[in-house]
């Protein structure tokens, strides 16, 4: 899990309540994940509606492959596909 830096405002310096100051990590780390998802626009292209229409038409099982970090998120994509409706399964790309 990666640290983010809140800022330091009057909140943290321990002029308000406990309460105050969760409120405002809270609203702080809203607009940080608010900031990244605006990033995210430009990733829905042409390359994921190729994606999509891949796994929409397939006819088979979809294959998630990863090793590592992304085979952990491999095989909640896959269980996800599969609770779904979409036939998946995880297959670990260190195989041979």
């Amino acid at each position: 899990m990666s640290h983010v830096e809140l800022s330091s405002g009057a909140c943290f310096s321990g002029n308000c309540s406990e309460d105050c100051c969760f409120q405002q990590a809270g609203k702080e780390v809203l607009q940080i994940e608010r900031n990244a998802l605006a990033q995210l626009d430009q990733y829905i292209n042409h390359d994921f509606s190729h994606a999509c229409e891949k796994i929409f038409n397939c006819q088979g099982k979809v294959v998630v492959m990863g090793i590592g970090k992304s085979g952990h998120i491999g095989r909640k994509i896959a269980a996800t596909f599969a609770s779904t409706g979409t036939p998946a399964f995880f297959y670990p790309s260190h195989r041979s």
